[in-house]
């Protein structure tokens, strides 16, 4: 496991994609480009109110990985909020995952069974 310490107290920012700000998929994103050399596909939405839109995003984006049942380092995991998948996270493994989102204001390692009834699912980047 490569030392990802860089990206803990990264602040929350709407669209935000470098270590100055992220949020939750642009955190993955910046994860998988400087430790994969993976360039994910990016998607916006105008702010973290706007639940379709996100939504809608991350749902255009299932067919690049595929859906495991349990979570290895560098996988993702889909979070349900508000009743839909809008939330992500990059898994540590262990049992842990690093996230950001507007409530924590800054991107934090959290436990996964912390938030075991929100997860829709883990996946692995497969294209």
């Amino acid at each position: 496991m490569k030392n990802l310490s860089k990206y803990i107290g990264i602040p929350f920012i709407d669209n935000g994609r470098t270590l100055e700000g992220c949020d939750c998929f642009g955190l993955v994103k910046l994860i998988y480009k400087e430790q994969f050399n993976i360039i994910l596909p990016d998607y916006l939405y105008k702010d973290t109110n706007d639940i379709e839109a996100i939504n809608d995003s991350l749902s255009v984006g299932k067919n690049m990985y595929e859906k495991v049942n349990s979570p290895l380092y560098g996988n993702l995991v889909l979070f349900n909020i508000v009743g839909m998948p809008m939330h992500i996270g990059f898994c540590l493994g262990h049992g842990k995952f690093l996230h950001v989102s507007n409530k924590s204001k800054t991107s934090c390692k959290d436990r996964i069974l912390r938030w075991k009834n929100k997860i829709e699912g883990f996946y692995c980047y497969v294209r």
